[in-house]
């Protein structure tokens, strides 16, 4: 029997070291990305934020103003959030249809939500992007609607009548199932 070729002792030999080397390349690459990400890139105010809102099905009815929006997300999913104002209830609504947002007669008669990214916006997640803009949790006079697959993707609506805001969320790719309840315990960095 032959001896093996010295072809293929180099390649076997060599293997593990190809490989290893190209792990630490993505490692150092894709780390590096992750650590210059800086979420307030991906927040919009004005008409930057109207740039950035996926109007479906009609067009947004002159009496919303003061948008913002927050539209992130990576090659696994994407993490949308968008807040605005009215100047009446029945704008409101309208730009929730505008918006191809659910029927007002599928809105609960609360404002509730059985997930913290939701209650919390995109603070949950980043705590350089103020609160300030993303105001569920003191929603006292409104209603919403919100629809869940698995932790996989998910869409909350929110209209506060005291305030005439509307508030919408959009998230695919996987979600953490956190109760409102639930204070921040990370931070995506």
């Amino acid at each position: 029997m032959a001896s093996p070729s010295w072809r293929i002792v180099a390649t076997v030999a060599a293997t593990p070291i190809v490989l290893a080397l190209c792990g630490w390349l993505l490692v150092v690459h894709f780390g590096s990305l992750a650590s210059d990400y800086d979420p307030r890139d991906d927040e919009y105010v004005g008409q930057a934020a109207l740039d950035h809102v996926h109007v479906r099905d009609g067009v947004l009815p002159r009496g919303t103003h003061s948008f913002w929006v927050f539209d992130g997300g990576s090659f696994n999913g994407s993490i949308y959030y968008l807040s605005f104002r009215c100047d009446s209830i029945e704008d409101c609504w309208a730009a929730v249809g505008g918006l191809g947002g659910p029927d007002e007669s599928l809105f609960g008669d609360s404002a509730t939500t059985r997930f913290a990214v939701n209650y919390y916006g995109p603070n949950f997640y980043w705590r350089e992007i103020p609160a300030d803009r993303w105001k569920v949790a003191a929603i006292r006079s409104g209603r919403s609607f919100e629809t869940a697959h698995d932790d996989r993707v998910m869409d909350f609506w929110a209209v506060d009548r005291d305030t005439l805001t509307v508030y919408h969320h959009h998230e695919s790719g996987g979600f953490p199932t956190d109760p409102p309840s639930t204070r921040q315990r990370w931070t995506r960095r």
